[in-house]
């Protein structure tokens, strides 16, 4: 991480601390904080949740601040209600105050009331290569509470990348579509305020309407550049579908 990531991510966690203990004001430049833990170490996610903590995911494992002091959940594979990864990608709260955290080998669930982690394994459930070390860079949740997890791999090119979470079973599931699709990695998930969920992945751009359909956008309906490719998606409160490119 250079000096200008190391002066962001202050500037973000002192403006987040913030919201979270309700100070009005300026900033204070005497109460900066700096969490020496994570020199050099690369972030993916911040998360403000409704209690005011922030959750960072990072490559050398998650980490809270709430307020007052920084916690760091150290890797345990021999205690399942634990934090059992190092490396985490993305973070959502779902509407039940969950925390949910993508990691490579594993999907988290922390619960806000016991302080305990349920750890859920996806690998059986996506057509990646064992050594494709596929991780769940996003989430995002629809209208009735479904959470979907997108897995991509820098590696290589893997299929049945959109998983959901079966709250009904507490197992994690395939999504299942029919064949003319085709959803490999994806790197753009999110949902918007009608609860449709809009996928960006290698195999096209996608929706999945709110009862749970499937559609493909035709990319041609978007005026695309020679060698300009989607980039991310993001929605907005008013229902805008932001997308973002290679060149813009």
């Amino acid at each position: 991480m250079n000096r200008m990531d190391k002066h962001l991510l202050i500037f973000i966690l002192l403006v987040l601390l913030g919201q979270a203990i309700s100070v009005k004001g300026e900033l204070n430049p005497n109460k900066l904080t700096h969490y020496d833990e994570l020199n050099g170490t690369q972030i993916y996610d911040i998360l403000s949740d409704r209690m005011g903590n922030i959750w960072i995911a990072t490559q050398s494992g998650l980490v809270k601040f709430d307020g007052y002091e920084y916690t760091r959940y150290h890797p345990d594979l021999s205690d399942p209600t634990t934090m059992g990864e190092l490396l985490t990608y993305t973070l959502l709260e779902d509407r039940n105050g969950y925390l949910w955290i993508g990691c490579m080998n594993g999907i988290y669930r922390y619960d806000p009331k016991t302080k305990l982690f349920n750890r859920y394994l996806f690998e059986h459930l996506i057509g990646f290569q064992d050594y494709a070390q596929a991780g769940v860079s996003r989430i995002a949740e629809d209208k009735d509470g479904r959470i979907y997890f997108g897995v991509d791999s820098n590696i290589q090119t893997g299929t049945k990348a959109l998983i959901y979470y079966d709250e009904a079973d507490d197992l994690m599931k395939t999504f299942e579509y029919s064949e003319r699709f085709s959803i490999t990695n994806i790197y753009g998930l999110t949902s918007d305020p009608a609860g449709n969920i809009w996928i960006l992945s290698y195999g096209g751009f996608f929706k999945i309407d709110t009862v749970r359909n499937l559609h493909q956008i035709q990319q041609d309906e978007f005026k695309l550049e020679d060698e300009e490719y989607f980039s991310g998606i993001q929605s907005d409160s008013s229902g805008f579908i932001w997308i973002s490119t290679t060149h813009s």
